[in-house]
């Protein structure tokens, strides 16, 4: 691991607060300044009304807590739209809450994103608070934070096998995280005992390998999701206060995140099970990189290439709080910058070599079984991913939702991995092996200055090799393929439509060779 330059200081830490401070009120005006409790007609088109009634409501309005220091320091337009957020929280409760919701039912989600920064807005703008507002933020806090105990089960007081527990998931734990400071700021020491209990036991339940399961089984077979693993992982870590207690499954998650992100600090889709992904900026659990200088550089990294003005106001709160829970020091190479071979204990796997990033999957298809119904948890069916750090992502390793067509082997309707396969690796190379209902595969990855993807199938059947692309252009094989359009998949769009993905497809037989040459 060699070192780099890359720091993370108190400074760093305190410019990136004062860039976040000056984006919040054009960000939030944007959002709110129109005044009117509900959201306009061609607010976030496309998307499913609940995903809608969410951000408008709660994900947006954690940006509350950028304003309100903002607000107590004097400046009118913050606290304008302080005002605003706040009568909004009144309409949510009378009027959204226990209401019908297009194409949902009778919505009875109390706030869970905003929960936390309500204590945080609070406690910067109590000194400047009249008696009246001070109730009426208490108020509040009693009221959404016994309807979250009940909405999650008085966190299911003894259970230690939360994984399996169902419905724990990243939005248990951000309920936890919202609790817990409202118990700190508003003087309720039995939630704060309540939520320390709840997450002691969650932490407990987590993967070795440092991911926390949305979708699994008792024999662990559902594999991590890249983008909602960040979410627990963080609000455990703030709750454990793991800055000044590190703990063995908090560096594990970072190092877990960081090794399946390519050169662009981008996020591999075959590393998530719930949803694809490939933004380059993560927000929920950043503080807990600070804990290794492999993970303070990919902060420093990710703060100096992050565009506040363009980032949504939950963002900004998220890394707002998040910069106050880092450690400072010195920075090491990032995994997603170094060659090697990573793989969790289940068979999914990155290798890197020669500018490339190549992941490779033999997990179960597990959704298929216990969450067949779910939007919100696709199939795993693409296991092969490729990205160069010149040529960007050439394999994007998209999946979808009850749509053999993205599958990487398929014989007729046999599409989709019944279990958990095998991962073997070596120096640039790694070879997994995939069981299908009829037949098995191999898929194999050498990373040379141009990489080879071998297929191979253990029967003398026909198969079809469908493979979503980025950049096609480079792609070399003595086997026809043809370019394809996959219908897009989005769980959180109206009808789940999505734009198309490209792909490419070839027909083959016992054995498939793909070479991928990048020289221009």
């Amino acid at each position: 691991m060699s070192t780099t330059a890359t720091e993370l200081t108190p400074e760093s830490i305190q410019a990136a607060k004062r860039r976040i401070e000056a984006a919040a009120v054009a960000t939030m005006a944007r959002l709110y300044g129109h005044e009117r409790p509900v959201f306009d007609a061609d607010f976030l088109p496309g998307r499913k009304p609940i995903e809608k009634v969410v951000s408008f409501y709660d994900y947006g309005a954690c940006g509350i807590s950028v304003l309100a220091p903002l607000a107590a320091a004097g400046d009118a337009k913050a606290l304008r739209l302080v005002h605003i957020v706040r009568r909004n929280m009144d309409h949510y409760r009378t009027n959204v809450y226990g209401h019908a919701v297009a194409g949902y039912g009778v919505w009875r989600v109390p706030l869970r994103r905003l929960l936390l920064h309500i204590p945080l807005a609070y406690r910067a703008m109590e000194h400047v608070l009249d008696p009246a507002e001070k109730r009426r933020y208490r108020e509040l806090a009693e009221e959404q934070v016994a309807l979250a105990i009940e909405h999650n089960r008085q966190f299911l007081p003894g259970r230690i096998d939360l994984h399996v527990a169902g419905g724990v998931n990243n939005h248990t734990a951000i309920f936890m995280q919202g609790i817990y400071y409202c118990g700190q700021v508003f003087g309720r020491p039995d939630w704060i005992d309540l939520t320390r209990d709840f997450a002691e036991r969650y932490y407990a339940s987590g993967h070795p390998d440092g991911y926390f399961e949305e979708h699994t089984n008792a024999e662990r077979e559902g594999g991590p999701s890249l983008i909602y693993t960040p979410l627990t992982a963080g609000g455990l870590y703030d709750v454990l206060d793991g800055k000044n207690r590190p703990r063995e499954k908090f560096v594990n998650a970072g190092g877990f995140f960081r090794s399946f992100l390519n050169h662009d600090r981008q996020l591999l889709s075959i590393a998530d099970e719930r949803t694809n992904v490939h933004s380059a900026w993560a927000a929920y659990g950043l503080a807990l990189h600070s804990l290794t200088p492999r993970g303070r550089a990919f902060i420093a990294e990710s703060l100096g290439a992050a565009d506040f003005d363009a980032c949504l106001p939950e963002a900004l709160a998220v890394v707002y709080h998040e910069l106050d829970l880092m450690r400072t020091g010195p920075g090491a190479t990032p995994e997603y910058r170094t060659d090697g071979v990573c793989r969790l204990t289940l068979p999914l796997g990155v290798v890197r070599k020669h500018g490339f990033t190549a992941g490779l999957s033999a997990l179960r298809a597990l959704n298929r079984v216990i969450a067949a119904g779910n939007d919100y948890a696709l199939d795993q069916q693409s296991m092969a991913y490729l990205a160069h750090r010149d040529a960007g992502v050439i394999l994007s390793g998209l999946k979808s939702k009850h749509d053999p067509e993205y599958s990487t082997f398929r014989i007729g309707d046999d599409a989709y991995t019944v279990r958990t396969g095998t991962l073997e690796t070596g120096d640039a190379w790694a070879e997994a092996t995939l069981h299908y209902d009829t037949f098995d595969g191999t898929l194999r990855w050498d990373l040379g200055p141009s990489p080879r993807l071998t297929l191979r199938v253990d029967t003398d059947r026909a198969v079809v090799t469908t493979l979503p692309v980025g950049n096609a252009a480079c792609i070399r094989s003595a086997t026809p393929f043809r370019p394809v359009q996959l219908r897009g998949f989005s769980p959180y769009s109206q009808g789940n439509a999505a734009e198309a993905v490209p792909a490419v497809r070839f027909n083959w037989e016992k054995e498939l060779v793909l070479d991928f040459d990048v020289r221009g």
